[in-house]
């Protein structure tokens, strides 16, 4: 996930979604919240980088190592030296723990065991470290805004340099099950219209309501103090309508509330 040219895009084409930024409410969780920081899934360090120049104690750890390394090419002109983990948290020896965990992005929701991640979590967390979670809920797929298995263009724009990069994106949608299947096709062309890169990737979203996700996080031992609607703490939309909310939780232990520790992790 998230290699070659996907890795190359993700953050142009991310950049160019309209909507407010995430980036403020991570600093305003971290201002309340200070410590060491952990970011899962930060991928080029699009998020972390401003917040590691701001003077914030945060690492990263992403699945993609063309990520990483494009986070650090970023970071060299920065003076940066961010410090990055390969792999997953379920299996990496972390050297320490951590104040503050934030899974920003929707990372949470690619997660292929939640159970087992939220575990390790508790595990990588002080005794009363904090969680910060975003989440969406596909509501064009629901709503049948976009054709389901028909592919169609999502994103195409003119980069810097005069090439032109587009994504088809073909989705199929199981309701019952919370899950939604994508498959995209990108592609980079010359200013001539050439053909100079392709690359195919498929990812597996699962999704769950705010108060659904709040019910999860309790059962493995974290308790939700702020629900957070469109990346604004005065949005005042009902959250039934919510296509992205923000869960910010306290590591807890519950009265009566025993939870099996996983298995000791392995070196990277």
């Amino acid at each position: 996930m998230y290699r070659d040219l996907e890795a190359k895009l993700h953050d142009v084409f991310w950049d160019a979604e309209e909507g407010p930024s995430e980036l403020d409410l991570l600093k305003e969780f971290h201002k309340l919240h200070p410590g060491r920081a952990l970011e899962l899934g930060c991928g080029s360090a699009r998020l972390l980088l401003p917040l590691l120049a701001d003077g914030l104690d945060i690492e990263g750890i992403d699945l993609s190592a063309d990520m990483l390394e494009l986070g650090r090419e970023k970071a060299q002109p920065l003076n940066l030296k961010p410090t990055f983990y390969h792999g997953e948290i379920e299996s990496l020896e972390l050297p320490h723990t951590y104040a503050t965990l934030s899974i920003p992005a929707f990372t949470f929701q690619l997660a292929t065991d939640p159970s087992r991640l939220l575990l390790a979590l508790r595990t990588a967390l002080d005794p009363d470290g904090w969680l910060y979670l975003t989440a969406f809920i596909p509501h064009a797929e629901l709503d049948g805004d976009v054709p389901e298995n028909e592919w169609y263009s999502d994103r195409d724009l003119v980069l810097p340099d005069e090439t032109r990069a587009t994504v088809e994106t073909k989705h199929i949608l199981d309701p019952e099950f919370r899950l939604l299947t994508r498959e995209h096709r990108y592609a980079l062309h010359s200013p001539t219209g050439k053909l100079l890169e392709t690359h195919e990737c498929s990812e597996n979203i699962h999704w769950l309501e705010a108060d659904e996700l709040t019910a999860v996080l309790a059962d493995h031992g974290f308790k939700v103090d702020q629900t957070i609607v469109n990346f604004d703490p005065e949005d005042g939309s009902p959250l039934e309508d919510a296509t992205v909310f923000t869960l910010i939780a306290q590591r807890v232990d519950l009265p009566g509330h025993s939870i099996s520790q996983p298995d000791a992790p392995s070196p990277a």
